[in-house]
């Protein structure tokens, strides 16, 4: 083992303690690789606290949203071969499955990168509650046409909106399915595990003796508000630990969306075939092509390849997915091309912070210290001009993520002249400082002064006439000013 490497294992293991401690984790487990040979894997904390069995890299997790980058390879391979095309149109394609709104020009690209107009509800008939048709209490048996026999919705033309869809991967990997005249789980096996060795790698989606125990959290002010309007019974659960709650094993309805359950040694081999551009699956050509930019608000902002995420992290460009299992697990697979560096997290609990826990042994394992921000003063002029109320543009299911995780925002400027940005709810509830990091003359860049290790960057956009028509976050999610509402 190189000095490199020895560095590299010496700081996972530090974080990996760290951030068990720090954010009361059950348990954790951490993988680092390069192109070609695996650095180090580590388990921190508990695989299941009741039982004190420590975290180890051998155990199986739900992987989630990491499935949607696979099946993201599965369509490159296809286009490959010539069985399909990323402009081919998911309604001649899917001939039997309703498609419900302004749906001629719905493609496959728009799947692929979550702007099919598709929100988190694949029907109205589930709007108040989307959560009814992502997860089941049992194991679904229904084909993906039974499923949707309603038809799916589309409240937006695609193409011109974001909004992370679940059920658009499902009706990918249907469509995956039918080309290839197998089902998708002996697709992903065909195409993904097998050429890659990764032997404790499926797609059941089931409880298994090597699968880690999820966990969650106490219920959330907002959650206890929504829990409100649906007129739920609120939750009463029990703490195994004072702070951890031990969740029910949900399953995972859009099963293409997310039911691969793997473990940190076979993700690490996924992970070098990204870092190898693909090989052997599909070409570094197609693979350079779901890597690059194909939707974005602004390129300093989160965006989006195909199936990929793409984002700038302490100076050098990554890629890569989250994975959320409600009950809970919560994954990140993360890959940093230039230094040759494969991440992977691997977490029994399903909460808020995660990202911030990412952000952490990301940082170390880079050995970078905290972002220190070129800061300017507020500009009066400018400050005068962003104050107001910004609210999403109309879509009633592809606005679901941002209504319940801000809603609309505010900002203001208090007796001292500082700006600040609240949100109805969720993270910004509670006032928080604006920091000005660019002065430019189109976007004026600034940072929310928050406890995280990386404080999220906002964007105010000036309309044609200079004026401020808009907020743009780092989770492609854009804010309208607004005349017509007040403060709160």
């Amino acid at each position: 083992m190189t000095s490199v490497n020895q560095d590299i294992t010496e700081r996972t293991i530090n974080i990996g303690n760290s951030v068990v401690a720090k954010y009361n984790l059950p348990g954790i487990a951490i993988g680092v690789t390069s192109s070609k040979n695996l650095i180090c894997t580590e388990g921190f904390g508990f695989s299941e606290i009741e039982t004190s069995i420590p975290m180890s890299p051998c155990h199986s997790q739900r992987i989630g949203s990491i499935t949607k980058t696979m099946l993201g390879i599965c369509v490159m391979s296809l286009v490959e071969r010539g069985k399909i095309s990323l402009d081919d149109r998911v309604g001649t394609l899917l001939p039997d499955i309703p498609l419900i709104g302004p749906s001629d020009n719905l493609s496959i690209w728009n799947l692929m990168t979550h702007t099919g107009g598709i929100g988190e509800a694949p029907h109205l008939k589930w709007s108040v509650d989307p959560f009814e048709a992502l997860w089941s209490e049992y194991s679904p048996n229904e084909t993906v046409a039974d499923f949707y026999s309603d038809g799916v919705f589309l409240d937006v033309i695609p193409g011109t909106k974001w909004h992370y869809a679940n059920h658009g991967f499902a009706l990918l990997g249907e469509i995956i399915s039918r080309i290839e005249g197998i089902s998708i789980e002996k697709i992903l096996r065909k195409r993904i595990f097998q050429p890659l060795g990764m032997g404790m790698t499926d797609c059941l989606d089931q409880t298994q003796k090597n699968l880690s125990v999820g966990y969650h959290r106490q219920q959330s002010y907002d959650d206890l508000d929504v829990a409100d309007f649906l007129v739920e019974t609120r939750k009463s659960e029990s703490y195994v630990d004072g702070i951890n709650i031990r969740g029910d094993h949900k399953y995972v309805r859009p099963k293409a969306a997310g039911f691969v359950q793997s473990n940190i040694y076979d993700m690490a081999k996924y992970a070098q075939c990204l870092l190898n551009a693909g090989f052997p699956i599909i070409s570094a050509e197609s693979f350079g092509e779901m890597i690059k930019p194909h939707w974005r608000l602004d390129e300093g902002l989160i965006n989006m390849g195909l199936t990929f995420f793409r984002q700038e992290r302490f100076g050098k460009f990554t890629f890569g997915h989250n994975g959320g299992i409600t009950g809970g697990w919560n994954s990140n697979l993360t890959i940093i091309p230039e230094d040759d560096l494969g991440i992977i997290v691997h977490a029994n609990i399903n909460f808020d912070q995660f990202e911030d826990v990412v952000t952490e042994i990301i940082r170390n394992i880079l050995d970078k210290d905290e972002s220190v921000m070129n800061s300017f003063d507020v500009d009066q002029e400018v400050a005068s001009q962003v104050v107001g109320i910004y609210e999403l543009p109309p879509g009633m299911v592809t606005n679901f993520r941002p209504l319940h995780s801000a809603g609309r925002v505010q900002v203001y400027q208090a007796c001292d002249g500082s700006l600040y940005i609240q949100s109805r709810r969720g993270l910004w509830r509670e006032a928080k400082r604006l920091i000005p990091t660019n002065n430019g003359t189109d976007k004026l860049s600034m940072r929310i002064k928050t406890d995280q290790p990386e404080l999220p960057r906002i964007l105010f956009v000036r309309s044609g006439d200079g004026l401020i028509e808009k907020i743009q976050f780092d989770r492609l999610v854009e804010m309208y000013k607004t005349s017509s509402l007040n403060y709160w």
